[in-house]
């Protein structure tokens, strides 16, 4: 466990998520390709219209699988395509087969009352904050490490929202009117890709509750049998999701607090 370290110390973790997410299983992004290096993946008549039947039947069965995090590995593995969903999923993953706490996927939006733009993307993200399924979450600056396979970034959270409402603007444009999307200090907010549906009929049956601000692509984690029994087995069928030097992340915020509580004691 990482206590009483810099702040660089527990990036350095964290990134390590980040790294092996896209580097265990090499995949194609095709959104990646599409906004940040500007192919037109949709009218390509050849190689992208096959990676589009790829990615495609690879999102249909970690929907539909009984084992979603098998599914997850699989799919990258052999479809060798995800965007920044199946990234930030492997992300999760990660850290939980390696001991991580609170480490959890998210959809980035905008507040519901915000009509000024959308947002499609997906992050992994540490937090000691509680968290509710459905609720829109806004993280200040300690209270949570924000991985982003997708785009190649593992930052404290206010550090990440400022990131993407400049340097990275231009990735979230929209795509209707190519205008971009008006980020401002309080209206990016993050929704947990966690839903306490027992099946996919049941998760769609009650969208809206768990997912009301984003239009997420693919269905959340739905496995709640996330237990010491599935690490195990986990670990066993993929060993290499265990990653060598990695130590679990505490937030400084929490240090701070155990450690009075340490004190008075």
């Amino acid at each position: 466990m990482i206590t009483f370290q810099g702040n660089k110390e527990l990036l350095k973790s964290a990134k390590l998520l980040e790294s092996n997410s896209r580097n265990l299983y090499p995949h194609l992004s095709t959104s990646r390709v599409r906004k940040i290096i500007g192919y037109d993946v949709e009218n390509d008549p050849k190689f992208f219209s096959e990676m589009k039947k790829e990615y495609t039947g690879a999102r249909k069965m970690i929907r539909e699988s009984g084992d979603y995090y098998a599914a997850l590995v699989y799919s990258l593995m052999f479809g060798r395509v995800g965007n920044c969903t199946e990234d930030s999923m492997l992300t999760e993953l990660l850290g939980k087969i390696n001991g991580q706490k609170n480490i959890y996927t998210g959809s980035l939006g905008l507040k519901q009352e915000d009509k000024s733009g959308a947002i499609n993307h997906v992050v992994a993200f540490i937090t000691d904050k509680p968290l509710t399924a459905g609720k829109e979450e806004f993280f200040k600056n300690k209270e949570a490490i924000i991985i982003d396979p997708w785009l190649g970034i593992t930052d404290f959270a206010g550090s990440y929202f400022t990131k993407l409402k400049t340097i990275y603007r231009k990735v979230f444009m929209q795509e209707n009117n190519k205008r971009f999307v008006t980020f401002s200090d309080d209206n990016l907010v993050m929704e947990l890709l966690k839903s306490m549906s027992n099946t996919t009929q049941e998760f769609k049956a009650n969208r809206k509750e768990f997912c009301p601000t984003v239009n997420i692509s693919i269905t959340p984690f739905i496995d709640n049998s996330f237990n010491e029994e599935k690490i195990e087995s986990i670990k066993e069928t993929f060993p290499n999701l265990v990653l060598k030097g990695f130590k679990k992340i505490l937030l400084p915020e929490k240090e701070e607090k155990t450690a009075k509580k340490d004190m008075i004691a």
